[in-house]
């Protein structure tokens, strides 16, 4: 089951809980009416065992529904009580007067049935399940017909073209309740209409949901507001960006000590806080590397001043990370470095990968000479390393707000020049 289809069966869950609360509300009011307006004992006993009945098997239902078990069976066997009600209160209402020999069989068209089959219609819809109402408009139209079949066939029916004997005397204008079955009919399909349209909203908006959600992860929240403006933003393109490359030193001896669980959450705790920093500054997290991040700022949206927030982000997880190990040394832990190499320059950014696994991220000579320059920091004895073009930009940028050391020159592999490479001055 994916992510959306989590989330789906959580709304459709909700949905049919409420129609199992709202359909005991109506229970106890339809007890309530009887026990106030009725024509004899029995009846208000026959009804109020009934209702008891039904309310037994639907809060079995709202049992099966909170412990996520057969949604399908619960609402279909929901329609199904609903179904027998319908059928039920017009019987127990002419059997309480006195049934076919004593009251004619028009009496079963002058009830209230339509409009209580138009509020059961309308609960049965809020299960987000169009095919409800329409089954409900069908039973209730059986119902309605056979009706009219009784009516028919009893000799004592009396027919009428006036529309104030059909409301007010025992004659029936048959055009007039037929009309119940064309609105009844009518109201169910449109119920049916929205509960598909409001599904399939749904849908559309869990996905979404679903996608912000995972873009939530590697976008801090201002870039991502960014994002969901532009649904060409992640096409594949060529762009100047600041790739960090962000590592444990030691990670590896530390964790042959350590056990599986305690690794896991060793890089839970780090990366929290880490990731934290990151998005404070506007920062992309492009993927987790083991013990490492692979970060750039510009992507997958450029801004003039991301190489500043970038040093400040470097300067913010060096003070981070004094205050992490202040913790660890107070439970006698061993402290943790981290090296962390940054370089300015182009890549190819965009979603790499197949139809079945697409993944945001930034290709090229740029992030290689990262990679390496983070490796730098254990020879070097710091933890962190710029590249001269790096330094170049920022200082373009924004002169004298940083001071940097150059730490000499360096051989990287794939290079056939040597670069200069440069650390904080403290």
């Amino acid at each position: 089951m994916t992510e959306a289809d989590k989330i789906l069966f959580q709304r459709e869950k909700q949905g049919l809980l409420i129609t199992l609360v709202v359909r005991l509300f109506v229970l106890s009011t339809i007890i309530i009416g009887h026990i106030i307006a009725h024509h004899s004992h029995e009846e208000v006993i026959r009804i109020s065992f009934i209702s008891v009945i039904i309310m037994i098997f639907i809060l079995y239902f709202v049992y099966l529904v909170k412990n996520n078990r057969t949604f399908k069976f619960v609402g279909y066997a929901g329609v199904f009580l609903d179904a027998f009600l319908m059928a039920y209160l017009p019987y127990n209402w002419y059997l309480s007067v006195g049934y076919y020999d004593k009251v004619p069989a028009a009496y079963l068209f002058k009830t209230s049935l339509p409009l209580i089959a138009l509020l059961i219609i309308t609960i049965s819809s809020l299960a987000i399940r169009p095919l409800y109402p329409i089954l409900l408009a069908f039973i209730f139209d059986c119902i309605w017909i056979f009706f009219y079949t009784l009516i028919s066939n009893d000799p004592r029916t009396m027919y009428t073209e006036s529309f104030v004997e059909t409301l007010f005397t025992e004659k029936i204008l048959p055009e007039y309740y037929f009309n119940f079955m064309e609105i009844i009919t009518g109201v169910a399909a449109l119920l049916a209409y929205i509960t598909y349209s409001f599904r399939k909203s749904i849908q559309q908006a869990v996905t979404l949901e679903v996608k912000t959600n995972q873009l939530s992860r590697y976008f801090s929240p201002g870039v991502l507001k960014e994002i969901q403006k532009d649904d060409h933003i992640f096409e594949a393109k060529k762009a100047k960006v600041i790739v960090l490359f962000i590592d444990i030193r030691g990670f590896t001896s530390m964790s042959e000590s350590m056990e599986p669980t305690s690794v896991i959450q060793f890089l839970r705790e780090y990366h929290a806080w880490v990731i934290n920093v990151i998005y404070e500054f506007g920062g992309t997290i492009d993927k987790f590397l083991g013990d490492g991040l692979l970060v750039t700022f510009g992507t997958p949206i450029a801004l003039a001043n991301d190489p500043i927030r970038a040093v400040y982000c470097i300067k913010k997880l060096q003070k981070k990370l004094i205050e992490f190990n202040e913790e660890r040394n107070f439970f006698q832990l061993p402290e943790v470095k981290q090296g962390i190499g940054m370089h300015y320059g182009d890549v190819v950014v965009g979603n790499i990968g197949s139809e079945n696994r697409l993944e945001y991220t930034v290709i090229g000579d740029t992030v290689n000479l990262a990679s390496r320059l983070e490796s730098q920091c254990k020879d070097f004895g710091v933890d962190s390393i710029f590249s001269q073009e790096m330094v170049e930009v920022i200082n373009t940028i924004s002169p004298n707000e940083f001071s940097f050391k150059e730490l000499g020159e360096v051989s990287i592999r794939g290079k056939s020049k040597t670069i200069k490479v440069f650390t904080f001055f403290s």
